[in-house]
């Protein structure tokens, strides 16, 4: 018997002895849970205390929560069902100017602006985000735009148009203040710095100086400066604008209308092991946007386009799909990438946001375009961010909009597992 047919079997003992086969047999119950579907797992861990307890201790509840968030938002756009839900704007303590950069972390969303400011909001008791925290110069912020947002663990680090990079922190009030800031005087960037991302303790930066700056955190939580890509060794020749990581692979987009691959070595070093350009059917345009999904690397464009690479059997990026106007692509630069499972968000200077889905070729198609019909943004989508079923967009016309389906439903007769959290318990 298998561990789903498993626990159809369970379901049906009453509660004590379901409790025994928890006790005496847990690593089994482990993986039957793992292997049960949405709807088996919400029945399963509502059966007894027990149950519900192993989905909340064992971080369980969350993922398949957010599983559940995610498939809502995948139902609704295949069904053309995306609404605006609200916006924020300076009616709400939003930003005065163009929102350049987005980023989620838990339960919190951050925005940087052209305003110089960085906007901490977290939801409230109905859901709503509101702005929490904003982040200037006041407190230690930035004296010039703000473009470019990642988040490692408790830390939130944004990069700026004042050629600085600001390393942030929660203290145990859940303030964000600034711990430390990487500039000229530590070998930082010498123009602003347009693109940050993570990988374990590396941080990697890129600058329209032109170059990429490796930075690492020792052992005191401090980032130092390791070694910078440019020219010398084969880097970008314009703007660095976007960049992502895939396992030891970083790659980066340029204004010079490549992209570079780099593999870090034995040493510690990165070295360009390929480069992305119209030779190998790459973009005619500024590379903006970045992101990976498996072993897919997506690349927004200047270009209008949006390609999708995949390594063949020697490990080498080739382009499979150009997402154009020939396929309901958009019209104008391709500014801003997201993924949410297998769907693909893109944000455009055409002032729409496109919902592509991957079908079962593997070809992307595009499913909904959100623009002012519904309520959409009157300027460039320059940022995207995902968090379950939310998907948040950050414009030229100095809002955020929240996406969310329609019409939400709940499985009917059952409690609802995006509102149910195991902190709510009831008797069995």
């Amino acid at each position: 018997m298998n561990p789903t047919n498993q626990s159809l079997s369970l379901s049906s003992q009453s509660g004590i002895e379901q409790s025994l086969y928890l006790e005496n047999n847990h690593p089994i119950f482990r993986k039957m849970f793992k292997h049960l579907d949405l709807d088996g797992f919400f029945n399963a861990a509502f059966t007894c205390k027990q149950w519900l307890g192993y989905a909340q201790n064992s971080g369980v509840w969350g993922k398949m929560r957010l599983m559940r968030l995610q498939f809502r938002f995948y139902q609704a756009a295949i069904k053309g069902q995306l609404q605006v839900h609200y916006q924020l704007d300076s009616n709400n303590k939003g930003h005065t100017s163009w929102v350049n950069a987005l980023a989620f972390q838990g339960d919190l969303l951050v925005s940087g602006s052209w305003d110089k400011n960085i906007k901490i909001w977290k939801k409230n008791e109905n859901g709503v985000f509101e702005c929490i925290q904003t982040l200037d110069r006041a407190n230690k912020g930035h004296t010039s735009f703000v473009i470019a947002l990642a988040f490692q663990g408790d830390l939130l680090v944004s990069g700026s148009g004042d050629k600085t990079i600001k390393i942030w922190k929660q203290d145990e009030n859940g303030v964000f203040e600034c711990i430390q800031a990487l500039d000229q005087t530590n070998m930082g960037h010498t123009g602003s710095v347009i693109a940050l991302a993570f990988q374990g303790d590396l941080l990697v930066s890129g600058s329209d100086d032109r170059t990429i700056k490796i930075w690492k955190k020792d052992e005191n939580g401090v980032f130092e400066f390791i070694q910078t890509l440019d020219q010398a060794n084969n880097g970008h020749t314009g703007l660095v604008i976007a960049l992502a990581f895939q396992g030891d692979l970083l790659v980066s987009g340029s204004g010079d209308k490549t992209i570079k691959i780099w593999k870090r070595d034995e040493n510690g070093v990165f070295e360009c092991i390929q480069t992305l350009d119209q030779d190998n059917k790459g973009h005619t345009g500024f590379v903006n946007a970045l992101a990976f999904q498996g072993d897919l690397l997506v690349s927004g464009s200047g270009d209008s386009t949006i390609k999708i690479w995949k390594k063949n059997e020697n490990g080498v990026f080739e382009c499979i799909q150009t997402l154009d106007q020939a396929n309901k692509g958009h019209t104008h630069s391709v500014e801003s990438l997201a993924f949410q499972g297998d769907l693909l968000v893109s944000g455009s200077g055409d002032k729409t946001i496109k919902i592509w889905k991957r079908d079962e070729n593997g070809v992307f198609e595009c499913i909904q375009t959100l623009n002012q019909d519904n309520n959409g943004h009157t300027s460039f989508v320059s940022a995207l961010a995902f968090r379950g079923d939310p998907l948040v967009s950050g414009s030229w016309d100095n809002t955020i909009k929240i996406w969310k389906p329609a019409e939400p439903k709940t499985l009917k007769g059952k409690r609802d597992i995006e509102t149910e959290t195991p902190n709510k318990k009831k008797k069995a």
